[in-house]
């Protein structure tokens, strides 16, 4: 299986999934969020998977949540395309969270927004120095988003 946002390394019977958009701090994209479902079941009817680990590339970020900058580039249709990224990515959550193998988010930086659901949604999180968390909807007293 080959991705365009995540990349998949299997290491014995743990997958690996490296959200590989460091440019955009590994904010979801309407692609990362099809991927993230597509993984999510495949990963969760492979019975040879024990483990699933979630890290993000580059040094700042986990995952910034949701790619902000690409929703402005097309306003006119961003209603329709915000209703598809989270249709997709509310579905892989689900599926990570209900998983028969344990899912590890290892957090190596800013885990925000949708990012901050994700590892909000794994079984374990394992964090270090650069470990952040952020919720900008709950600041606002909004509802919490994509969790």
């Amino acid at each position: 299986m080959s991705y365009e946002t995540i990349d998949l390394e299997m290491r014995g019977a743990v997958a690996w999934l490296t959200l590989n958009r460091p440019k955009a701090f590994n904010s979801i994209n309407l692609t990362m969020a099809k991927e993230l479902c597509d993984l999510s079941i495949h990963l969760g009817e492979d019975k040879a998977v024990r483990a699933v680990v979630i890290t993000g590339s580059g040094e700042a970020a986990y995952c910034a949540g949701g790619d902000v900058p690409s929703f402005a580039e097309n306003l006119e249709g961003l209603p329709a395309m915000l209703k598809e990224l989270t249709t997709y990515l509310h579905m892989g959550i689900s599926r990570l969270a209900w998983m028969r193998a344990p899912v590890i988010a290892a957090v190596n930086g800013v885990a925000a927004g949708a990012g901050m659901s994700l590892a909000a949604a794994c079984d374990m999180r394992i964090g270090c120095e650069k470990s952040r968390f952020k919720s900008v909807f709950i600041e606002r007293n909004l509802s919490p988003d994509s969790g």
